[in-house]
Formats: structure tokens, C-alpha cells, sequence
């Protein structure tokens, strides 16, 4: 049983970064000796963190989004359409109503040019299924996600970076409690 989870642990990163390769074939140059160390960094938070099945599941699937947003500045539907039902399954297990405001944003996003033209709908539909997944974890995925692309953004000098790379990344710097006793948000 054991080795059938640690096997779980490795094989699902390793597929979605097997994944994000496959979609983006032909439509961007992938570096993909960034896509492994990604998967490799996942598999290492995974077994850090505790990660249970469905939460390895769910950040495989981010992992995939993560790499498509960050090579093209797209979500393509299909990873996106298979996080919706982990999201679900998360959503029901934990009972997190803060999906409700992402929720309420989707209609607002839809009849605003101006939102549309700043932010991304595969940006919101993330939030929406990370703040399913982890509830109020979302805020502070935000909040690192945030400051990490603006870092990134100060650093190589740019005025648009695509936000999903740093949501994912965001994501996982909200499972350390340590930093988030640093930022008071414990």
C-alpha cells in the first residue's frame, strides 16, 4: 500500500509534466529541463508536505496549466477541464464557501473589457478552483503569487508576466506555515 502511494507521489508530477510537454508540442519551443524540475520540486513538496492522493492530483493538473500559461500565456481546456472535478471533490471534502466571491467574479470578469484586458480567465478560473480546493489558502497563494511576479516582473523588466507559473508557485509557498507566521497570516 505504501509503495503504491510513494509510486503516486512520482508518477502523477512526472505525468503532468509528460503532459504539458505534449500539449504544447508544436506550438512553443518547451524547455524541458524547466518542465522536469518543476515535476521534480513537486515530487519533493509532495512527500514534504504530506500531499495526500487527491491533492497530488491537483497540483499535477495546476503543474500542467502552470507550464502551458508560462510557454504560450494560455490554460488550454483540458487540464483546466479535469481540475474541475478534484476541485469538486476537495470542495465537497473540506466544505470551502470562499469559492463563492470567485464564483461571483466570473459574470463581472465576462462583462468587463477592462478586467478582461488585465486579467485572464484562466487566471480567475485557478482561483476559483484553488480557493474550491484549500479554502482560505487561496488569499495567501494570492499574496505570494503576487509578489513573486512582481519580483519577476521588476527583475527581467517586464510590464505583462502570465500568472499562473506564480499562482502554482504561490500555491505551494502557502503550505509553509513558517512563512506565513513570518507574514502574520496565521
Amino acid at each position: 500500500m505504501i509503495m503504491i502511494e510513494i509510486l503516486g507521489h512520482v508518477l502523477m508530477p512526472v505525468a503532468g509534466g509528460i503532459g504539458s510537454i505534449l500539449i504544447l508540442k508544436g506550438t512553443a519551443k518547451v524547455g524541458r529541463g524547466s518542465v522536469a524540475l518543476s515535476a521534480f520540486c513537486l515530487i519533493l513538496a509532495s512527500f514534504h508536505f504530506s500531499f495526500g492522493f487527491v491533492d497530488v492530483l491537483f497540483y499535477s493538473l495546476f503543474l500542467v496549466n502552470a507550464v502551458t500559461d508560462a510557454y504560450t500565456g494560455e490554460v488550454y481546456n483540458v487540464p483546466l477541464f479535469l481540475l474541475a472535478p478534484v476541485s469538486l471533490l476537495m470542495f465537497y471534502g473540506k466544505g470551502s464557501y470562499i469559492a463563492a466571491l470567485f464564483l461571483i467574479l466570473l459574470p463581472i470578469y465576462r462583462k468587463s473589457k477592462k478586467l478582461q484586458y488585465y486579467f485572464g480567465e484562466g487566471d480567475l478560473w485557478m482561483l476559483l478552483f484553488i480557493s474550491m480546493a484549500y479554502g482560505r489558502s487561496v488569499f495567501y497563494a494570492l499574496v505570494y503569487a503576487s509578489l513573486l511576479g512582481l519580483c519577476y516582473s521588476l527583475l527581467h523588466r517586464k510590464k505583462e508576466v502570465y500568472f499562473v507559473p506564480f499562482l502554482y508557485l504561490g500555491l505551494l509557498m502557502a503550505n509553509l506555515s513558517e512563512l506565513n507566521k513570518l507574514f502574520a497570516f496565521n
